[in-house]
């Protein structure tokens, strides 16, 4: 399953994503986990660590993680940036 890109922010999310080819990606602030689905799809060897604050879209990020087949190279924190960030160790 592909996702739809939905605006042009987006899509220039996705073109620097496919342009950079990084092994791993932080994302701060996951929602849902649909541009985090986007940016594993668009670069099959990356692994993805998010941090999302809500407890219930955490849920709900993993289910659509699962959905797209990409919960193998991801992880997600659950708390507030501020304190998980400094806790964060690599580039």
């Amino acid at each position: 399953m592909n996702l739809i890109y939905p605006d042009k922010s987006f899509e220039l999310l996705i073109k620097t994503v496919k342009e950079k080819q990084p092994k791993s990606i932080l994302e701060i602030g996951v929602n849902l986990g649909l541009s985090s689905i986007a940016m594993l799809q668009s670069v099959p060897n990356a692994k993805l660590s998010g941090i999302e604050i809500d407890e219930n879209r955490v849920r709900l990020i993993k289910s659509n993680y699962q959905e797209f087949g990409v919960q193998d190279r991801t992880h997600i924190f659950l708390g507030d940036a501020s304190e998980i960030l400094p806790i964060l160790t690599g580039k």
